[in-house]
């Protein structure tokens, strides 16, 4: 049995459901584990995933990039979205080369456990394009040139990386901090990439238990670091048109 951390691990009752938030680092093998172990269970009759269709594709078909036509991402003023996200992608898998585990294998084998078992699966984040077009737009260009300098300092340059300092990742009291300090010197950053999509995942697993033929027992797999502001969300969960307002893409 895997050690689970109060910080990691969290039950929210709602609308007559019961959601268990399960704190993951992407690059752990102890994660996937402990993803295993709570799936294998059969306590849950969903499956909820921190991920949106297209990365959801994106995990099954993993030279996505490669399909892309270059002329027409910058035809379409796309090329600091993709920029973004293989700099985010290169990064996560230098963390998994040093860890020996695929970068977001627990979602995967989430996803595939799923299927083996018949359960019911939910990909429950906002589509990583409106996130990454939101962040291009509404992040200021001195923030811009921030992230773009941290990620190529991390993929190109960065210090070594081990199972600890990992693991470490997933516990509250340093995530917080890691947040805090994200949140004060890179505050539209944050408030696009983190604070948002707590927003928007809360409220689509509220909404999920306001559907037809809702999920009675829902394990909802996220990234340890979005704990910190989902859990209180379920207090008062985004309604509809907050959601929709989540959803927009600001003109450039």
């Amino acid at each position: 049995m895997v050690t689970v951390s109060e910080d990691t691990l969290s039950t929210i009752q709602l609308n007559g459901s019961t959601i268990t938030l399960l704190g993951t680092a992407h690059v752990s093998k102890e994660s996937v584990e402990l993803v295993e172990e709570k799936i294998l269970s059969k306590d849950f009759d969903c499956i909820a995933v921190e991920l949106c269709p297209a990365r959801y594709e994106n995990l099954k078909n993993k030279s996505w990039w490669q399909n892309l036509d270059i002329y027409e991402v910058f035809k379409k003023k796309k090329a600091s979205l993709l920029l973004i996200n293989l700099a985010l992608s290169a990064y996560q898998r230098r963390l998994a080369d040093k860890v020996g585990v695929e970068a977001g294998k627990e979602m995967i084998r989430a996803t595939e456990l799923a299927a083996e078992n018949d359960i019911r699966l939910e990909v429950i984040d906002r589509d990583i394009s409106t996130t990454l077009h939101r962040l291009v737009t509404k992040v200021s260009f001195w923030q811009k040139i921030k992230i773009f300098s941290g990620l190529i300092v991390g993929v190109f340059i960065g210090e070594e990386v081990d199972r600890d300092q990992i693991e470490n990742l997933k516990k509250g009291d340093m995530l917080h901090s890691v947040i805090e300090e994200f949140g004060d010197s890179l505050p539209q950053i944050k408030k696009v990439l983190i604070d948002e999509r707590d927003e928007f995942m809360t409220g689509k697993l509220s909404m999920l238990t306001e559907s037809e033929h809702s999920p009675k027992n829902i394990l909802a797999i996220v990234g340890a670091g979005h704990l910190v502001g989902m859990v209180p969300g379920f207090d008062k969960p985004p309604d509809k048109t907050r959601m929709n307002e989540l959803t927009l893409k600001p003109p450039p």
